[in-house]
């Protein structure tokens, strides 16, 4: 049975149920990730495009950032629904049922495929196949072949997902939210305590929590009594300040270089810059400032996201055994542009074939889901105060 939430209006306000800015942001960290693993994968390349601007490799470099996105966008659309829904009869059946339709079929097939055509992994792909690629390297000094490793991130989510619900079901909101204070403020510390004996934290689900929960923080304020476009605008502004002020008291400690203090805080610093912009697009959301977040190109991005962020490294994969067998040469900047060109070209085709003939119909079974008897909530107009 639900904890009941004290000192929130009972009738609190509700956001759309699809807002548009937010497929941009979904946009951004595919393209975040695209653009590092295409770009500049490996030190081969990045010495063809050392003569680019710094600022514009610095920008590539940290292309990885975009899981982190990810997960605070994540846990932030999967909190919301779980809160909104956390009456219905069928709340937990629901949700794990349409987490299976969104994620096991692209997934399985990706497996099954990948499996094929990079023999002698077959260890990681048994783990794969239980969300368990995260630990395959850390735990298991399993072998992880190049492509396949973005099922690392997928582990992450799916091992919060396990947890979460059932904390959204039987919490208050408040607690909620001080749950994901705690793991915002102390999966730092854990971070840097285990990269100072020398553990790989970087797939490990137990030390990316705080980017999930980051995300969840936000449902809940968007959901609370004291949510308006002001106090969103000076939330975003005191979590930029937050990151400033841990930026400038870790520089002695190297927080911008893989040490302890950076491989320990980089993700904290991402988390608050990207949180700042989720709040910014939401309370700004249908105005002049977030239109590019609502750009046509973005939408389809965003809608072919799951399936480019599965597939892609592994078609990069393919193309460079491909020009290996032709070319034996360092590869030049011309060689980085026409292979850019081809590994997105072929993603986007794969990944939009996957979203009209295999994602939208599984998504399609969603409506056996829905229990037609329990009354609608209609979404309460947001506060601009």
């Amino acid at each position: 049975m639900t904890v009941p939430d004290v000192g929130v209006e009972p009738a609190w306000r509700r956001l759309p149920s699809h807002i548009s800015e937010l497929d941009g942001i979904r946009a951004i960290a595919i393209w975040m990730v695209l653009a590092l693993h295409t770009f500049i994968p490996d030190d081969e390349s990045s010495r063809a495009l050392a003569h680019w601007p710094k600022l514009l490799l610095l920008i590539l470099g940290h292309g990885w950032l975009g899981v982190d996105l990810f997960f605070g966008l994540s846990g932030f659309l999967i909190t919301g629904i779980l809160l909104d829904g956390r009456s219905d009869p069928h709340y937990i059946r629901n949700f794990y049922s349409r987490r299976a339709l969104r994620i096991l079929p692209v997934y399985f097939i990706c497996l099954a495929v990948m499996a094929y055509f990079y023999p002698g992994y077959s260890s990681y792909f048994w783990l794969s196949l239980l969300f368990m690629a995260n630990t395959a390297g850390p735990v298991f000094h399993i072998a992880v072949p190049h492509g396949p490793g973005v099922f690392w991130s997928l582990a992450v989510e799916e091992h919060f997902y396990f947890v979460w619900p059932w904390l959204v079901r039987i919490l208050s909101r408040r607690t909620l939210a001080m749950v994901c204070a705690a793991l915002m403020v102390f999966e730092p510390v854990l971070r840097a305590v285990y990269t100072a004996r020398g553990v790989d934290i970087y797939p490990l689900s137990w030390f990316r929590f705080d980017a999930l929960a980051s995300g969840a923080l936000l449902a809940i304020w968007f959901r609370s009594s004291l949510a308006s476009k002001r106090r969103s605008l000076q939330l975003a502004g005191a979590y930029l300040l937050t990151m400033i002020v841990i930026t400038v008291a870790a520089l002695p400690f190297g927080v911008l270089s893989k040490t302890v203090a950076g491989l320990a805080l980089r993700g904290t610093q991402a988390m608050l810059i990207f949180n700042a912009v989720m709040l910014v697009a939401i309370a700004c959301r249908s105005t002049k400032l977030t239109a590019p977040l609502r750009s046509r190109f973005a939408r389809f991005s965003a809608d072919l996201s799951y399936c480019l962020y599965l597939i892609h490294l592994s078609i990069f994969d393919g193309y460079m055994a491909l020009f290996r067998r032709c070319v034996s040469r360092p590869v030049t900047v011309w060689d980085i542009l026409f292979r850019v060109a081809v590994v997105l070209t072929i993603s986007y085709i794969l990944a939009l074939l996957s979203r009209h003939f295999l994602e939208l119909p599984v998504l399609s079974l969603k409506r056996f889901l829905t229990d037609s008897s329990a009354p609608k909530k209609q979404p309460a107009a947001y506060s601009s105060s």
